[in-house]
Parts: C-alpha cells; sequence; structure tokens
C-alpha cells in the first residue's frame, strides 16, 4: 500500500470481490460483501479517502486471472489519473 499511498491523490482504488460458488445471486452478494470488508479495512487501516476507493463484485467472473482459473477471493485495482503528454 504504500507505492499507492503516494499516488492516492490522483487515482482510484478499486476492490474487486470474487465468489465462485452458489446462483448468480449468492455469487454477486458474497463477491460484493469481500470487497466491501476488505475496503474498510483498507480505508480504516491506510487512512483512505472512502470517495478515492471502491468495489465492484464480480461473482465468479475472473477473466485474466493469474492462473487462468476461476478466482475465489478480492484483487486490488489501481487507476491512475492520466498524465497528459508533452
Amino acid at each position: 500500500m504504500g507505492g499507492y499511498r503516494d499516488r492516492s491523490t490522483a487515482s482510484l482504488l478499486m476492490i474487486e470481490g470474487y465468489a465462485p460458488e452458489g446462483s448468480k445471486d449468492q455469487q454477486y452478494l458474497r463477491s460484493r460483501v469481500r470487497a466491501s470488508l476488505v475496503r474498510d479495512y483498507l480505508i480504516a487501516k491506510f487512512a483512505l479517502t472512502p470517495q478515492s476507493t471502491g468495489v465492484m463484485p464480480l461473482g465468479r467472473e475472473s477473466a485474466g486471472s493469474p492462473t487462468g482459473a476461476v478466482w475465489d477471493g478480492v484483487a486490488l485495482a489501481i487507476f491512475d489519473e492520466a498524465k497528459p503528454k508533452k
């Protein structure tokens, strides 16, 4: 998180939640709860601003996962503000 905190004023942190088991509704709810718990923890632990920290419940969808398999847990995604080219 140290590297993110240096850039946090110009970036957005998204916590993606994944939960592969159950119906689509259950996957959505579980993945949202997982992401929300991690978001709350990161905001409290690292004094992040809630306005620049969000959640994305993705159920079992895990395109591009490191192992190519279904993901079960959370992932962090940082979106930096684009710098104008000179």
